[in-house]
């Protein structure tokens, strides 16, 4: 009985994948500015989700050392050297 079931489906596949293979008549125009435009959507699309990222892994870090205050980041390893003098 489950044969039947997946049967049908991949006929319905077979049916999608033909009836998307049969070329049509397209009646669209894009303008040279769209192709401009999609690029501009992708990479600010692609630099919000870095920064996105990017918060979420500082915040991440904050809370991880909240739950383990013992614990020190990997930026806080790199001590200042106390010799060397920093006035000009």
């Amino acid at each position: 009985m489950e044969k039947k079931k997946f049967a049908g489906l991949s006929s319905l596949g077979v049916l999608l994948l033909l009836l998307l293979a049969v070329p049509q008549k397209a009646s669209a125009y894009a303008d040279p500015g769209t192709g401009a435009m999609l690029w501009q959507l992708t990479a600010a699309a692609m630099i919000g989700t870095l920064f996105y990222v990017r918060r979420f892994v500082n915040w991440t870090k904050k809370q991880w050392e909240s739950w383990f205050p013992g614990k020190k980041s990997s930026d806080d390893s790199n001590p200042v050297d106390s010799n060397s003098s920093t006035a000009a």
